[in-house]
């Protein structure tokens, strides 16, 4: 079974590539836009695996496809993918001292059946400004 990562995410190569493991990249299509930014865990699950799915209906029945979408959560707005520097700046800086939630949702998928995996991980950003752990 060949195992397929369905995204160019060069940290998620990365985990893998550490892992050992062997894997193949092929970046889903799916378009990530939200109706609204407004947080909820069934919208994640929906991007995690609609990415998924978008992805083994191009594969071969017998691999696993692993998906995954990440977001930050601040005040219970979904805060998107800065485009700059500048605004990533002005996002971690909005966040600072503040608790904010990073969830990450992972779907694996064969052809047979998709396993959802939701690992949540509190994320503290009380550092200066233009630092992060």
């Amino acid at each position: 079974m060949r195992l397929i990562l369905a995204s160019n995410s060069p940290r998620r190569k990365k985990i893998l590539t550490d892992l050992g493991i062997d894997f193949e990249v092929v970046p889903s299509n799916y378009d990530e836009k939200l109706a609204d930014d407004i947080f909820s865990y069934e919208k994640i699950e929906d991007l995690a695996t609609q990415k998924c799915l978008d992805v083994v209906r191009r594969v071969d029945k017998n691999s696993l496809v692993l998906a995954a979408d990440t977001v930050v959560v601040f005040h219970n707005k979904i805060l998107g993918k800065p485009h700059s520097k500048e605004e990533a700046f002005e996002m971690l800086n909005r966040c600072k001292a503040i608790l904010i939630r990073l969830l990450l949702q992972l779907a694996e998928l064969t052809r047979k059946q998709i396993v959802l995996r939701q690992l949540q991980q509190p994320v503290m950003s009380d550092l200066p400004p233009g630092r992060m752990r």
